[in-house]
C-alpha cells in the first residue's frame, strides 16, 4: 500500500495515515478547503488506477483519497471509537 500513498503524497508514508474515512467527520470549512481538491484528485486517481485497485478495493478508494489528502495537508483526526461503527 505504501507505493499507492507515495504516488499521491511522495514525502509521506502509510504509517502516518489516520485510520479513518471521511465520515462521520466534523471539520471547519476553511480547513476542508485546504485539501478538498487533493481529496477529489486522489480519489479519482485511485479509481482509475488498475494497480491500485488490486490493493485497495474500489468501494474504499474515496476513503483512502480522503485520508491521504488530509495527512498530506497536516489535518489530524481525533478518533473516537464510540463514533466508528462498522
Amino acid at each position: 500500500v505504501d507505493w499507492v500513498v507515495k504516488r499521491y503524497w511522495p514525502e509521506g508514508d502509510w504509517s502516518k495515515l489516520d485510520p479513518v474515512g471521511p465520515s462521520p467527520c466534523m471539520i471547519h470549512k476553511a480547513q476542508l478547503a485546504t485539501f478538498v481538491d487533493d481529496w477529489l484528485d486522489f480519489s479519482m486517481g485511485l479509481r482509475s488506477n488498475k494497480d491500485a485497485e488490486r490493493v485497495i478495493q474500489g468501494w474504499v478508494q474515496e476513503m483512502w483519497g480522503w485520508t491521504i489528502a488530509a495527512a498530506k495537508h497536516g489535518a489530524r483526526h481525533k478518533i473516537d471509537p464510540a463514533m466508528q461503527i462498522e
